[in-house]
């Protein structure tokens, strides 16, 4: 090594140690100032659940019905998200499909409009149950959504009635789609 290359490294060692020295003190000043720091900057804008769809992904996630894929745009047929159908339940008569339930997100790249619960029920034997898991991973969600359930809408999906409300920044709906099958949708939107 030159004595040229020597001083170089020994000038950038310098450098680099007073670096990580000034960013500790500063990080310790800023930890002691924080309290009227904080009071002094603008408080940033409160996000909702809808607006940060990753997020809302990953904490749907966790509410025992299966996965969310990943938010994206396939094939430019617009943003969302959904889990499989998740099976539950005895099947029809010992060989028929399970009743069987997933969520639907769609929305924009940044945010998300509409959250769907659908709930197909396969085996009209067990219904009952079938809307007591519909309310009970309602109530997940809205707990995910860090708001409460909307007052009647617990009721309304135990009596198989059809429901719209508000709450907080949503409007929400149970709703029947009767085809060959009964199927619910629990619906809640943006406002």
């Amino acid at each position: 090594m030159t004595k040229k290359q020597f001083l170089i490294l020994t000038a950038f060692a310098i450098f680099a140690l007073t670096s990580c020295n000034q960013s500790d003190s500063n990080s310790s000043t800023a930890a002691n100032n924080s309290s009227s720091s904080e009071t002094k900057t603008k408080a940033p804008k409160n996000e909702g659940a809808f607006d940060n769809p990753n997020k809302l992904c990953a904490t749907l996630s966790q509410n025992g019905i299966g996965e969310l894929k990943e938010w994206k745009n396939p094939m430019e047929m617009g943003w969302g998200s959904l889990t499989d159908y998740y099976q539950f339940g005895p099947q029809k008569d010992g060989v028929g499909m399970q009743n069987n339930i997933a969520y639907y997100l769609e929305g924009t790249e940044t945010a998300v409009s509409n959250l769907t619960i659908n709930l197909n029920i396969n085996n009209s034997s067990d219904k009952k149950n079938a809307l007591k898991f519909l309310a009970d991973v309602t109530e997940k969600t809205f707990v995910s959504l860090s708001s409460t359930v909307p007052t009647d809408l617990t009721k309304a999906i135990l009596a198989s009635k059809d429901y719209k409300g508000e709450v907080n920044d949503f409007e929400v709906s149970n709703e029947l789609e009767k085809s060959k099958l009964e199927t619910w949708k629990v619906i809640i939107k943006k406002k």
